[in-house]
Order: structure tokens, then C-alpha cells, then sequence
């Protein structure tokens, strides 16, 4: 509950045929939060700030929904706050839904090497008409683009903390701040998706 304290991110949606979605980001408290608590503060960061329903919504089927983002504390896992969706915000994207195995991957990197110093983001379904051969289309890859840039600093509207994104390694038990990302362009899949994967 301080500032330098790690903060775990879980954005909650569900597919149209009702798999439920999960994509988990970390973030470090830069400065004292302005909400009650550091998790209801950077939850407050993520929909203020539009990073969902805005930028996420731009790039996700219109098939999908986002129920919820649900914040964890790392540094003290006592630590938490959930924000839940009424309505649901459902995405952009119109025509027909890939399976939600079906992915387009984020990888977000730092300034180390190594899998222990980079995160992973297996965003919630798009359509049909993003791809083509297994390849992203270009405004698909931009609207992706644009969300991974949006949530790489959180808070910097002035209307919470600052949160600067991290990825977290829980066998070092250390944390990496972010430093840029790439968008996979070709199509991807996951065996499973549910809680605590996609990340």
C-alpha cells in the first residue's frame, strides 16, 4: 500500500458462446493514489482513462464483452478491488467471431533478456474480416498497437496515481518496468483461456 508496490491487473470478459476471457497485467505504484486504496485507485486508472472501453473496445469483436477488471495486490495480497460492468462494454469490431483460441499476441518487453523479463498478452477474439491467411490485417495490428500503448502508463491523465506497467516474474520475485511492445502479426492460439491466463 505504497508507493513501489506491485499491482496485478486482471481485465475479465466472456466470448459469445460464453468462454470466459482473461488478460493479466502488472503495474508499480509511481505516486500516492487519489482513490482510497492503491487497487480501487489503478482499477479507477484502466476506466477513467478509456483503456478499455475506448482502445480494448476498438480492437475486439463486437461478439465479446468485458465484465469486469478485477486488481490484486502482489507486494500484499490482502490488498484488492473490483470493478464490474453494467452494461458489459462490447467490442468494435462487427462480423464474425474467431474461436477464442484464436488470438492476436502482445509481447511486452524491457530493457533485459530473457522470458523471466518479458509479459504476454493474449487479446480478447476478433473477427473474421481482421485476418487473412492467418495474418493480421493493418488496422487490426493498429488498434491493437494503440491499446498496448495506452496501458504501458497508466495514470498519466492526472486523474489517478501514476502506474507504470511491469512485468512481474514470480520465480525471481522482481519486477522489470516495461519499455516498449510488439504486435505478433500472424494469428495465434492458446489451448485454454481462463482465470490467472493470458499473461
Amino acid at each position: 500500500m505504497a508507493i513501489g508496490d506491485i499491482y496485478r491487473v486482471a481485465i475479465l470478459g466472456r466470448s459469445s458462446i460464453g468462454d470466459l476471457l482473461v488478460n493479466t497485467l502488472y503495474y508499480k505504484q509511481a505516486s500516492a493514489n487519489l482513490y482510497d486504496t492503491p487497487t480501487e485507485d489503478l482499477a479507477h486508472a484502466f476506466v477513467d482513462g478509456d483503456a478499455l472501453s475506448t482502445y480494448y473496445a476498438a480492437a475486439m469483436s463486437d461478439d465479446a464483452r468485458i465484465d469486469g477488471v478485477s486488481v490484486r495486490g502482489v507486494t500484499d495480497p490482502t490488498e484488492g478491488f473490483d470493478l464490474s460492468f453494467d452494461p458489459s462494454i462490447v467490442g468494435g469490431l462487427v462480423g464474425d467471431q474467431l474461436p477464442p483460441q484464436a488470438a492476436c499476441v502482445v509481447t511486452f518487453t524491457t530493457s533485459r533478456i530473457g522470458r523471466s523479463y518479458r509479459g504476454r498478452n493474449y487479446m480478447f477474439p476478433a473477427n473474421e474480416d481482421n485476418q487473412s491467411g492467418g495474418t493480421w490485417n493493418e488496422g487490426y495490428l493498429e488498434a491493437v498497437g494503440d491499446y498496448a500503448t495506452r496501458i504501458q502508463s497508466m495514470g498519466e491523465l492526472g486523474i489517478t496515481a501514476d502506474y507504470g506497467q511491469v512485468v512481474w516474474s514470480p520465480t525471481l520475485t522482481e519486477s522489470t518496468p516495461v519499455t516498449g511492445h510488439k504486435v505478433r502479426t500472424f494469428v495465434r492460439t492458446q489451448r485454454r483461456r481462463g482465470a490467472g491466463t493470458g499473461a
